[in-house]
């Protein structure tokens, strides 16, 4: 059984390290992405955007993780590819690889699952705050399952290769809910005492996962049996574990937009911006001030008042005694304020926020006078700046959630059977999304100007093309955009239909020979016959 003494201790070290984060989080939350709290509890249905006057940010955060997700892992593109671990392997393995492929693509596009919209999630706490967090679930037979977590409930630590592997969750649950998920047995003494008069009050459980102590790990367990990795969830006022299991890998993904040395917490386009972002907002309530003053100024008024209010609508009329001296009236106080000065501001201050969340970068360039294939090569090039970013997120976000769900698949045997080359299920990945493939279109490139350079040699010395193996060529390009195997014929096809197409050249060839020589032959017999002496008839 798990001491939970040292468990809340724990939690309470992860929570106090993470206690300078809270109140910057909130503060991007505040103006960036007002769905999330950190230090603020505002109840259901509670104003949340009440400092934000321009939403410049906001949209801005929504569209970059938009773009991400569309980029990266969007469900009408085909994002990544299973391959064999050394690079190589037969043909049936190939295949099997890219019917493993479908499977999880049907897998991650399936409606239960909920890959596209928890995605998204993570995705706008990456862009805002640096970082999110998704679990991805074993549901056996029915295949993974991923959650959003969020941010504000996770408190993490760092394994010795700079990965995040520790989690502590902590989130509310009705005492219902709880005793419905674990038993009335299981959830103690102090919450089966809720269910009888307040079922419905929340409760905090807290989900710790984090290696075993073990170093020694045999076949997905460490020496005692047990998982490497350890799942204990806990009642964190009532001080009773709940359950206790484990995970041959960490369930839950943790990407980071970029780290800051010494920091387990990711740095995000949202921290860099606020600064601007703070800015805009009180500039645009000023220049909302100031605009105000300008359509409807304050008046000034004799002070002996009048009979009755002054009306300050559109079209108002007010009446004063006739005769009174022409500055003894109401009239505005002109203030001459430049609404049209504030807006120029406004308009560099936004741009400078589009700017950080890489918003122009993620739009196609356009231009008066070009053509569709410079609009891609210039969207490539904005792509391929973003190769620091998209690797990390390769590395922490898409990569472990590949695995794991592979991991799930393969064990509830939701592949088709596999080859006995592949009774392992070593694997690598292969990225197919947008961004990858413009990082990789300078190979694809390399390939193109081989060829181009071979016909240019063609045609000074015939022959010289040969250098060039166009079938092994034209299979590293499917290689590198991605293609399925089955639409490649297996090599020893193309080989017996090459040797095929030889044999039948030589044998046109022959064919071809034969036929010159007997035509030759019967030229020569031909001629032959003009020259041979005619017989003269016998005499009678």
């Amino acid at each position: 059984m798990a001491d939970i003494a040292a468990l809340i201790a724990r939690h309470d070290r992860l929570r106090a390290d993470r206690g300078t984060f809270d109140s910057l989080w909130q503060e991007v939350a505040d103006y960036i992405i007002p769905s999330r709290e950190f230090t603020q509890r505002r109840g259901p249905g509670e104003k949340r955007m009440t400092k934000i006057f321009d939403t410049t940010a906001i949209l801005a955060c929504e569209q970059l993780a938009g773009a991400l997700h569309g980029m990266l892992t969007s469900p009408a593109v085909r994002w990544f590819a299973l391959r064999s671990a050394d690079g190589a392997g037969s043909d049936e393995a190939r295949a099997w690889f890219d019917a493993a492929t479908d499977a999880m693509y049907d897998a991650f596009n399936s409606p239960i699952a909920g890959f596209a919209t928890n995605s998204h999630e993570t995705y706008l706490d990456v862009a805002a705050f640096g970082g999110g967090v998704q679990f991805i679930a074993d549901r056996g037979r029915l295949g993974p399952q991923f959650r959003a977590v969020p941010l504000a409930e996770c408190f993490m630590a760092e394994g010795a290769d700079g990965t995040i592997d520790t989690n502590f969750r902590a989130y509310e649950m009705s005492a219902r809910n709880a005793v419905t998920a674990w038993g009335e047995a299981a959830v103690g003494e102090k919450i089966a005492k809720l269910i009888e008069k307040t079922p419905d009050q929340l409760v905090k459980i807290v989900h710790a996962v984090y290696p075993r102590a073990e170093a020694e790990r045999f076949n997905g367990r460490d020496a005692r049996g047990r998982m490497p990795y350890a799942s204990i969830y806990f009642h964190l006022d009532g001080k009773h574990v709940i359950e206790e299991g484990g995970f041959k890998d960490f369930p839950y993904v943790a990407p980071r937009w970029a780290k800051r040395s010494g920091e387990v917490y990711g740095a995000g386009p949202g921290l860099s911006a606020l600064a601007d972002v703070k800015m805009v907002n009180a500039m645009a309530e000023v220049n909302l001030r100031a605009a105000q003053l300008g359509i409807a100024p304050p008046l000034m008024a004799p002070d002996d008042g009048f009979l009755n209010p002054v009306d300050t609508r559109p079209n108002g009329i007010n009446y004063y005694r006739a005769g009174t001296p022409e500055h003894d009236r109401i009239q505005p106080i002109m203030t001459g304020v430049r609404p049209d000065l504030g807006l120029d501001l406004i308009e560099s201050v936004r741009a400078s926020i589009k700017a950080s969340f890489y918003v122009e970068w993620m739009n196609l360039p356009d231009g008066p006078e070009m053509t569709a294939t410079e609009v891609l090569q210039r969207r490539d090039e904005r792509l391929r700046l973003l190769g620091p970013m998209v690797a990390r997120l390769q590395q922490e976000f898409l990569g472990p959630m590949v695995a794991r769900t592979f991991r799930i698949m393969f064990e509830n045997g939701l592949f088709p059977p596999a080859p006995p080359e592949l009774s392992g299920g070593a694997f690598r990945v292969e990225y197919l999304s947008p961004i990858a493939l413009a990082q990789r279109a300078s190979e694809a490139e390399a390939a193109y100007r081989l060829w181009a350079a071979a016909a240019q040699a063609e045609q000074l010395s015939p022959g010289s093309s040969r250098v060039v193996d166009v079938p092994e060529s034209l299979r590293y390009l499917a290689d590198r955009f991605g293609t399925p195997q089955k639409l490649l014929r297996p090599a020893e096809e193309v080989a017996a239909a090459q040797q095929q197409q030889q044999q039948t050249q030589q044998d046109s060839i022959a064919i071809g020979q034969a036929q010159g020589l007997a035509g030759v032959a019967k030229d020569a017999a031909a001629a032959a016959a003009q020259f041979q002496p005619q017989q003269q008839p016998a005499a009678a």
